[in-house]
């Protein structure tokens, strides 16, 4: 996440400029029942509702995260999973990890062996080590073995990691399906000749019937996802573009979904400005680029919270459960104060209502926590939109979040409930 800074001067000057009148009020009040979401439990179909079109016609939701380490954020991207499993033909989770993490996740998820709790462990965002992600992780598992499902959820990392596993990997499978080629894409990988690096990618995509014929299609789609990954490697090395990095995660989640076959739908989880389909600044984010490939089938959805605590990295290094200030008077998010709970908001209802839209339509700032936080200085962890609506299509808004429980096994506990990273 890129926090911006936004002094006290600024949140003082905002505020009471978002308080809603007693029309409006009662409009957004309206709005959170219907879309009322349970933390348990199945999502209720009429919660839905209001986006049941966007739903179908989506290509890939991405469900944005302003908090790694709140439970309810992972337990609601777990009950939206399972219903657009379902019931609007999802097929996959992206996650904002490594691929070869995604690749031994997906492996556990369909009953192929590995060590969830160890994956789980070494997920490079700490507070993503907790147990609502494990059990969001099993959600997967849980649905490749439902015996009334013919369409397995596969899962995909987005991040290209490092270069030797993915190297290793691309060369074992050229020694399986083309011997000749090995010694040149060696040859090229050890020399970081990016050209011929570069040129893997096309060589698998004009072979790929041939490939696909002396290995599965499994196996290429797994090999053509590495070849992407070295070339991206190599050009992130040798380019000072910053928005490389987003571009490349981008361009992984688009590939795993082409590569899946024109049924495929993905659901994206990931820190909300990675998937908003528009932010400020020269530099596109994730969701930008998805909005850019697919139009509206590309739905993105934001994260949200008032107050309450989280599971959050502290110096040390720590997880800590730590209470969280609630949002300043005038802020966005304090517009959403009074919500009675969790609630799905889909953004085109909200503006429609002009008194709401007078409140929301301003360059709103939205309280986002990843990474280290430092509680002496929290008014800085927010991401700044150009508009709602050119962000997001809508909003998962939690009044009150709580802490996720670290996963077992993390580490050493300390005080406080923190639990020292070994």
């Amino acid at each position: 996440m890129r926090p911006a800074l936004l002094g006290l001067a600024l949140l003082a000057a905002c505020a009471g400029s978002r308080a809603l009148a007693p029309e409006p009020r009662a409009a957004l009040q309206a709005a959170a029942v219907r879309g009322g979401l349970p933390v348990e439990g199945p999502l209720p179909p009429a919660a839905l509702a209001p986006l049941a079109a966007r739903l179908d016609a989506a290509r890939i939701v991405g469900l944005g995260r302003p908090l790694a380490g709140g439970r309810e954020f992972v337990a609601l991207a777990r009950g939206l999973l399972r219903a657009l499993a379902w019931h609007h033909g999802v097929t996959g989770l992206a996650l904002d990890v490594d691929v070869q993490t995604g690749f031994a996740l997906d492996a556990w998820a369909r009953g192929q062996g590995g060590d969830l709790d160890g994956l789980v462990l070494e997920l490079d965002e700490p507070a993503l080590r907790n147990a609502e992600v494990r059990a969001l992780l099993g959600a997967v598992r849980e649905l490749n073995a439902a015996p009334d499902r013919k369409v397995t959820v596969r899962i995909h990392g987005s991040d290209p990691g490092a270069l030797d596993p993915a190297a290793e990997a691309l060369l074992a499978y050229l020694r399986a399906v083309d011997p000749d080629h090995v010694q040149l894409a060696a040859a090229a990988l050890r020399d970081g000749d990016g050209p011929a690096v570069a040129g893997l990618p096309r060589r698998l995509d004009a072979r790929r019937a041939e490939y696909t014929a002396r290995s599965s299609a499994e196996q290429f789609a797994r090999a053509r996802i590495q070849a992407e990954v070295v070339a991206q490697l190599l050009e992130q090395a040798d380019s000072w573009s910053f928005d490389a990095p987003e571009y490349h995660r981008a361009r992984n989640v688009d590939l795993a979904l082409q590569l899946a076959g024109p049924g495929a739908r993905l659901l994206l989880w990931a820190e909300n400005r990675r998937v908003a389909a528009d932010v400020p600044g020269s530099n596109p984010a994730v969701g930008e680029y998805l909005r850019k490939w697919h139009g509206p089938a590309y739905l993105a959805i934001g994260g949200l919270f008032v107050r309450g605590a989280a599971l959050v990295e502290r110096p040390g290094p720590q997880l800590c459960p730590t209470e969280l200030p609630p949002a300043p008077a005038g802020s966005f998010d304090a517009v959403f104060a009074d919500l009675p709970g969790p609630a799905l908001l889909a953004v085109p209802e909200l503006l429609r209502d002009p008194g709401l839209a007078r409140a929301l339509r301003r360059k709103p700032a939205i309280r986002a926590i990843e990474g280290p936080y430092d509680p002496d200085d929290a008014l800085k962890y927010n991401d700044v939109y150009k508009t709602l609506d050119a962000a997001y299509d809508a909003l998962l808004v939690v009044p009150t979040v709580s802490a996720a429980a670290v996963a077992p096994g993390l580490g050493r506990p300390g005080p406080g409930g923190c639990v020292e990273l070994l």
